[in-house]
């Protein structure tokens, strides 16, 4: 069946718009406003924590650094305060016979090598065994130390006793021990002041006497 609605245009019933009420409309708009401020104070606030993180990530390299620089700075100072201590040591043990060990101390101290020091230097009651214990920055410094013995006139018999690797203020070292006859250089040089001397005294007594 078809209906034709032959009523008027302007009599035609029409549909009803129910608009959203005003106040509704406010709210929904100032919700959503709060939803946008409540993120991007959010997404602010991490960005701002993020850069405090990274700020206070420098200073912590930096601190680190100059940390590393004053730890490098104490074991070098420590270093050369144990060396200088083993120096005295040595220093002092030789105060005793520093006189009839002048030539002897000529001799070694001219053979030492850098990068080596010596802790202790010891003789037998004889004389002609030197005991030399110190350390070493590796063992290429000990090599040179032996060879310069070995082609000395003054030392033969030369030993390797010790070569153990230690720490010294937080470095690492060479701690050896060597052993040296005294040779026959020492010896023809004692016996030619011996008759340099001999040689003297009846020259001097004859010029006393005329």
């Amino acid at each position: 069946m078809i209906r034709i609605n032959l009523l008027p245009l302007e009599d035609r019933p029409r549909p009803r718009n129910l608009p959203i009420p005003g106040r509704v409309s406010f709210v929904i708009y100032l919700v959503a406003f709060l939803v946008v401020a409540a993120g991007g104070y959010s997404f602010l606030q991490q960005r701002h924590t993020l850069s405090k993180l990274a700020e206070k990530r420098i200073e912590l390299a930096a601190e680190e650094e100059r940390l590393a620089r004053q730890t490098k700075a104490i074991e070098q100072l420590e270093l050369q305060t144990a060396l200088l201590s083993e120096r005295l040591g040595v220093l002092h043990g030789l105060e005793n016979h520093r006189y009839d060990n002048v030539e002897w101390m000529n001799e070694l101290n001219g053979m030492l090598p850098r990068r080596l020091w010596l802790k202790q230097l010891s003789r037998n009651q004889g004389g002609g065994r030197t005991t030399l214990e110190g350390l070493a920055e590796g063992y290429k410094p000990v090599s040179k130390l032996m060879k310069s013995l070995e082609e000395s006139s003054f030392f033969d018999g030369v030993e390797l006793v010790k070569a153990e690797s230690g720490n010294l203020a937080g470095r690492s070292m060479i701690f050896f021990t060597l052993s040296a006859s005294w040779g026959s250089g020492n010896a023809n040089t004692a016996s030619e002041a011996g008759e340099g001397e001999d040689n003297a005294e009846p020259a001097q007594a004859g010029k006393l006497k005329g």
